[in-house]
């Protein structure tokens, strides 16, 4: 199987039988979830697919500084086809409230639950939103929120795998 962090907002539950979810990979292939966690505050969410797939990308154990470097890969207003996604770069500007970090990257609808990755391809922030007038700014869930949220997904999602060994 495969875990992906996303923003909250972009999963909706899984109640029945009937409803499915499907995530399309860089290659254009597609893959369904079978579980996911999500959580409003923070806007986090963990999808789990069927299958193996993607390159993994760790965690940062440390968080960002004033001005430095970010990478976000992304698909705002769906822009993203098969071998191709959007990759911005830009910079950690600072927190907000104690609550969202803020970073200089370009964002929008669609931009939501994608990665912010530092200098070492490490996630150190998910985006859950954007500015409609003033595009260049993205805001993210902090490390510490991400990190946290993590641990308690993924106990959830072994847990229900566990479950349906068992079944």
């Amino acid at each position: 199987y495969t875990r992906l962090l996303t923003a909250g907002h972009v999963c909706a539950p899984i109640e029945d039988h009937d409803q499915s979810i499907a995530i399309k990979d860089f290659d254009g292939n597609m893959h369904l979830v079978i579980g996911q966690v999500f959580e409003n505050d923070p806007d986090l969410c963990m999808m789990q697919t069927s299958d193996s797939w993607g390159i993994p990308l760790k965690l940062s154990k440390v968080e960002a500084d004033y001005g430095d470097r970010v990478w976000n890969l992304a698909a705002p207003f769906g822009v993203f086809d098969k071998k191709m996604l959007l990759a911005f770069e830009g910079m950690y500007v600072g927190r907000r409230e104690e609550k969202n970090d803020w970073y200089t990257l370009t964002a929008a609808p669609g931009s939501s639950g994608s990665p912010i990755l530092n200098e070492r391809a490490e996630i150190i922030g998910i985006i859950h939103s954007a500015f409609k007038n003033l595009p260049e700014i993205a805001v993210s869930s902090t490390l510490e929120q991400i990190i946290a949220f993590s641990k308690i997904a993924n106990d959830a999602l072994d847990e229900s795998l566990s479950q349906k060994k068992k079944d």
